[in-house]
């Protein structure tokens, strides 16, 4: 039994980096566009919201510089594209630099996710996973991964830390 919970919750880690991967230049987003705190969200003790807080400020700090890079490889990218007879020895070189800057980045993710996860509570947990299985089926709707029959996020039935849950 606790093995299925903790690879529930390792799976939906791993999908909330592939989520925040999928937004390119910057996850964790509230509707208002501005990033959505994990302290405000997670009805945090006041010694959590200091250690989750501190976190999540370096983890903000670490994805904006990563964000950074990702945005201008890929405008390098829209530049080739424009061009009549695009360089695709070069397309190919930043294709593969945005993909390590990008893995650097869900690595990232998936550390700042499993750190916060030690400081919480199991009904906080719990609510974090809820968060980012939302932000995981918002996002794959919203792309053209969601339009897929294969996509497993955007299924009715899924799993959120360990137990089933229908939508």
């Amino acid at each position: 039994m606790k093995r299925r919970i903790v690879q529930g919750i390792l799976l939906v880690a791993v999908a909330a980096v592939a989520y925040l991967a999928t937004l390119g230049c910057c996850g964790l987003f509230t509707r208002s566009g501005r990033p959505a705190s994990l302290t405000q969200q997670l009805d945090l003790s006041p010694e959590q919201h200091r250690v989750v807080g501190q976190m999540e400020k370096e983890f903000l700090n670490q994805k904006q510089s990563s964000c950074q890079v990702l945005c201008a490889k890929r405008a390098q990218l829209i530049q080739l594209l424009k061009q009549p007879d695009p360089d695709r020895t070069a397309m190919m070189q930043l294709t593969e630099e945005i993909s390590q800057e990008q893995t650097a980045l869900e690595k990232i993710t998936l550390e700042y996710l499993l750190a916060v996860n030690r400081h919480l509570e199991a009904p906080q947990r719990k609510k974090l996973m809820a968060l980012v299985s939302e932000e995981l089926r918002t996002a794959c709707k919203a792309t053209a991964c969601g339009m897929t029959r294969g996509c497993a996020v955007t299924k009715t039935s899924h799993v959120i830390a360990g137990e089933e849950k229908q939508s």
